[in-house]
């Protein structure tokens, strides 16, 4: 088992707080990120996104600074 786990209703909670003051849908968001909308559905029941969702979640709400070295862009990053 790991040492850490993910806080998913806070993570939602963040994301959600993000999107409304972006003016953005949930849709919007899953665009810019490259995840679908089940994603986000998912973490707002609790569930956990996996590793590569979680990253692309930490880097649209710009939390990923100290991690940066570790990830690498797949597509286009809109913000």
């Amino acid at each position: 088992m790991s040492t850490h786990q993910v806080n998913c209703t806070e993570l939602h909670r963040r994301l959600d707080e993000h999107r409304k003051e972006r003016g953005l849908s949930w849709n919007r968001v899953g665009r810019e990120t490259g995840l679908s909308p089940s994603t986000f559905n998912r973490l707002k029941n609790g569930g956990s996104p996996d590793a590569h969702a979680f990253l692309s979640l930490l880097v649209w709400l710009g939390a990923a600074e100290p991690l940066q070295s570790l990830i690498e862009a797949t597509g286009p990053v809109t913000a």
